[in-house]
């Protein structure tokens, strides 16, 4: 995967399948079926316009439109919320520090408001860009979502942010059912909203019985910062499955890379023990990890996360491990990288583009709480002033490592032979496909790699924001 520097950008273009749709009645009442729900009117809108549904594991609550006008709280061993106005998005976000943040989960640590809305629509298009598509193993995906007599085939995106990669979800296979949750109120506009898709806010960590064996494809992205227990919510993600669904997992690395197989080094900092490794001059990089180190301070599994899916699926119970596939796809923080051909070198360039937009936005999202855990906003401040600078002059010559997993769920008895499956074979990748990519088929293949990178790592300085914390919690 040969990776040069250059200057320029363009874009790629991705391609839609042409399918059925089911008719609206019969999409909506079949996706009423074992639904607990919370309801909200989008501003503006009736309750019977609305698409967007609100799920909570231990709600025990009627169909989407019943009761909606009500704006009663009521208590059956579980809560359900009914929404008639603006007022009730108050119950799922907070304001704090000029931002919006959500109020259901408080390790979580990125805002939900317009600024973070469009960076992740920028994170979405680098996604597509690297990973070449909506989804990996496209031969898979689209066998099992292909049309078929009965039940409608039903997709769940965990984690749906601003909704981007459901209701492209939506839009490209008519004849399903999507459903996405998330933390809090997407800002998708209800005339965009297909009639096969619905979102609602849900906190995973709380479980998703309510979604046990319904899906045919399960889906999570960059979602590990908000969830307390990896494990659980892995379990929980596999059993969301019918026999036989897929469930895609794709996470951010905690490290940057200098090339597609090395770390980069940690800035040297005030402070920081004689032995830690580092050579790099990346503030970014430091914001980066003293930021996951805050993550983990609230409660978030991270390291655990990264140790359980950056080398695959293979160790997770109810995944049939004939069917397993883990590779990675590495973006550059700038237009600086080039490929082979124009082809390789225009994806890098955009992707490198879109993945500098985000990170420019998301270094000051992680002020908030890192001053929570001790550090001071006139240190960010000066921080940030050297990222901007960083980004601007892409003196930042990294890559952001994303890693996939694929895998099929196996029959329930998890003693039993796997369920067999419809082979499709893999397309090879070509000279014009994007160029920082590898997959793997075989565990000890993609263990070896990994093992590979975190050679790399060297010995890292405790946080600053780590040090901090532990000098508040002794006074």
């Amino acid at each position: 995967m040969p990776v040069q520097q250059s200057d320029s950008a363009a874009s790629q273009e991705t391609t839609h399948l042409d399918v059925k749709r089911l008719p609206d009645g019969e999409i909506q009442s079949k996706s009423r079926t074992n639904r607990a729900k919370y309801e909200q009117s989008t501003l503006g809108s009736s309750p019977n316009d609305d698409r967007r549904t609100f799920s909570h594991a231990h709600t025990r609550a009627p169909s989407r439109y019943q009761g909606s006008e009500a704006g009663a709280i009521q208590d059956d061993g579980g809560t359900f919320y009914s929404y008639n106005s603006t007022r009730d998005v108050r119950l799922f976000v907070k304001e704090m520090h000029g931002r919006i943040w959500n109020s259901m989960n408080e390790m979580y640590i990125l805002p939900s408001d317009d600024t973070e809305w469009h960076r992740l629509n920028r994170q979405h298009l680098a996604h597509i860009i690297g990973l070449g598509g909506l989804y990996p193993c496209p031969e898979q995906v689209e066998t099992r979502l292909a049309p078929a007599e009965g039940e409608p085939k039903q997709i769940l995106d965990v984690g749906c942010g601003t909704g981007s990669w459901a209701l492209e979800m939506a839009e490209r296979f008519p004849h399903t059912l999507v459903t996405g949750i998330d933390l809090a109120p997407t800002p998708l506009d209800i005339d965009r909203f297909p009639s096969n898709l619905y979102i609602e806010i849900d906190d995973i960590n709380k479980g998703l019985s309510h979604f046990h064996n319904q899906f045919d494809l399960v889906h999570m992205r960059c979602v590990s910062g908000g969830i307390s227990d990896i494990d659980k919510v892995l379990l929980d993600l596999q059993l969301c499955l019918k026999p036989g669904g897929i469930l895609i997992i794709i996470d951010g690395w905690t490290a940057f890379m200098s090339d597609l197989d090395t770390v980069v080094r940690l800035r040297r900092l005030n402070g920081d023990e004689a032995d830690a490794t580092a050579t790099s001059e990346d503030v970014l990089y430091n914001s980066h990890i003293e930021a996951i180190q805050a993550n983990q301070l609230a409660g978030a599994t991270v390291d655990r996360a990264r140790e359980l899916l950056a080398a695959g699926l293979w160790g997770q119970p109810y995944c049939d491990p004939s069917s397993i596939v883990n590779g990675s796809y590495f973006i550059p923080i700038g237009p600086w990288a080039r490929g082979s051909n124009v082809s390789q070198t225009q994806q890098l360039q955009y992707g490198g583009l879109l993945m500098r937009q985000s990170l420019s936005s998301l270094h000051r999202a992680f002020h908030f709480i890192l001053v929570r855990y001790g550090l001071t906003q006139d240190v960010l401040d000066r921080w940030s002033r050297e990222i901007d600078n960083e980004l601007e002059t892409s003196r930042c010559r990294s890559w952001v490592r994303f890693y996939f997993n694929f895998a099929r769920r196996r029959q329930d008895d998890i003693t039993s032979s796997p369920i067999p499956l419809l082979k499709t074979e893999p397309k090879s990748r070509d000279q014009n496909s994007y160029p920082a990519f590898e997959i793997f088929y075989n565990k000890d293949e993609a263990l070896a790699a990994e093992k590979r990178r975190m050679g790399t790592w060297g010995k890292l300085p405790t946080a600053q924001v780590e040090r901090a914390w532990l000098q508040s919690q002794a006074l």
